[in-house]
């Protein structure tokens, strides 16, 4: 259904908009294309197939993974083009909301699908999400697109305490990096100051968490941390990034269980 969902979507993205035959061009057939399969999933299928859909999309991408490859906008390799480019659009649409990104594509669709107009290049895409992404969220759009960029995102400990109202304080130790890697396998540290989230659940399957305590962006600097949350409920499992939105080569130390100290 995804395959077909995918090609279908070619008569959008390749077939009424044709990007000029260019390195990164893919971005905007393939990538979109399979983007548009994940929102069709979600439509017909729903949530619970759109998660299994990602997390073989992330296996996908990730096995095997050159870190020194071209950033999406002058991306050729099939793992990127086809795999990372669909996810970096899911994460934005996450991160910006979903009339948002619609409108940022709809806009880029409406602006070259006329005849006789120049054929798009993978910047001009990239300019308009540009203009539905807030400042705040400018630096997901660059990691995301113009930059080969990597988190490593780790929750070292988590626990909980009961107040007397029945709620439940709980405290992270996070550790976060944000990198990028450059075509000769060189690895350069960026500073953070980045929005991720922090979730708390008591169901802890992994990939597929589903009774949610808390799930909101925190600003996440480099090193470690720690977070501090309030929650309804006895939580189970706590978490940076829980639905692994970001490009991190490990995220099985995503989460941890969570303590209960006496």
């Amino acid at each position: 259904f995804a395959t077909v969902a995918h090609e279908v979507a070619h008569q959008w993205w390749g077939h009424q908009v044709t990007p000029a035959p260019i390195k990164g061009a893919a971005l905007i057939t393939e990538s979109l294309a399979w983007f548009s399969a994940f929102e069709i999933i979600e439509q017909s299928l729903g949530n619970d197939q759109l998660l299994t859909l990602l997390e073989m999309a992330r296996d996908d991408y990730y096995s095997p993974q050159e870190r020194d490859a071209d950033p999406l906008l002058q991306a050729g390799q099939t793992n990127l083009i086809y795999r990372k480019g669909p996810l970096a659009l899911y994460a934005l649409r996450e991160y910006i909301g979903r009339d948002n990104l619609r409108k940022g594509l709809k806009n880029f669709f409406t602006q070259y699908n006329r005849p006789g107009i120049s054929k798009p290049v993978p910047s001009d895409l990239y300019r308009e999400l540009k203009k539905v992404t807030p400042d705040t969220l400018s630096f997901l759009l660059n990691d995301l697109f113009a930059t080969n960029t990597f988190w490593d995102l780790r929750t070292e400990h988590a626990a909980a305490y009961p107040d007397k109202s029945g709620r439940w304080k709980i405290k992270l130790n996070v550790r976060a990096r944000k990198f990028t890697v450059d075509k000769n396998g060189k690895q350069t540290d960026i500073p953070m100051n980045d929005w991720i989230e922090i979730g708390a659940f008591n169901d802890g399957s992994q990939g597929l968490v589903s009774k949610i305590n808390y799930q909101q962006k925190h600003l996440i600097r480099s090193g470690l941390q720690e977070i501090v949350i309030e929650v309804e409920g006895k939580p189970s499992v706590a978490a940076i990034d829980p639905n692994y939105l970001l490009i991190d080569l490990k995220t099985t130390d995503n989460q941890t269980t969570i303590k209960f100290p006496e």
